[in-house]
């Protein structure tokens, strides 16, 4: 019964090896996230090989060598993510010393599980509304046209957004994520269908015709492709 539970052991390993097998993170969180992976995979190849010890098979079986070779493959790979997270968070330091605002609410929304194209795509629209078409934004500003106040990154109108009043880069940024379905739904858009555009321009202007609702379609475009190309290159 030991020595079924062992193999069992085994082929669970090969195919949760298939889980971590390329450098695919893009956020802080991603990285945690497939550290976390490489450091359970080891820790499973360890426990097989001990495992298959304890049931008197020798140094030289093919259950103790596969372990083994696990361990070193997810051992190599933990480093390599390592690596890659070291280097983007030196690159955070950067971001956020030329760009605090901007730089927080792309982090915010890569928590989120957002693409680089879905997040830049709403900031080239943040950069419009309250950075002047640049990343210098402001989410705190609130704004006037006559008939309604308006507040935030995404220049919400007070009058049907009262909630948001006040809220800090967090809070907005969790305020988006819980209207987004909803309000893209209501103007005849599709929040699944826009986190698929991989294209950030066609991602910037379907994020203003159906959320934002407001003018200049192309300067939000080129916001957008600007912010990809600093966050990314």
């Amino acid at each position: 019964m030991k020595r079924i539970v062992c193999f069992i052991f085994v082929a669970l390993l090969f195919c949760t090896s298939c889980t971590t097998n390329t450098l695919a993170a893009s956020s802080v969180v991603d990285y945690q996230k497939e550290i976390a992976k490489c450091k359970e995979m080891k820790d499973a190849a360890h426990e097989m090989a001990e495992c298959t010890r304890m049931l008197g098979f020798p140094e030289s079986h093919t259950i103790i060598k596969t372990a083994q070779s696990k361990w070193q493959e997810y051992n190599k790979l933990q480093s390599e993510y390592q690596k890659q997270l070291d280097t983007y968070n030196n690159k955070l330091v950067k971001w956020k010393k030329e760009y605090p605002n901007a730089t927080s609410i792309y982090e915010k929304l890569k928590a989120q599980g957002l693409s680089d194209v879905t997040t830049c795509a709403i900031l080239g629209n943040v950069m419009r509304e309250t950075g002047g078409d640049t990343l210098s934004v402001n989410p705190y500003i609130y704004g006037y046209d006559g008939y309604s106040s308006y507040y935030g990154m995404c220049q919400w109108s007070l009058y049907y957004n009262p909630s948001v009043n006040g809220k800090s880069i967090d809070g907005q940024v969790q305020y988006l994520m819980d209207t987004m379905p909803k309000n893209m739904k209501m103007f005849g858009g599709n929040y699944e269908y826009f986190k698929s555009i991989s294209d950030v321009g066609t991602a910037a202007r379907y994020f203003n015709n159906y959320y934002e609702r407001g003018s200049g379609n192309s300067l939000r475009a080129s916001n957008a492709y600007t912010a990809l190309k600093y966050y990314t290159s």
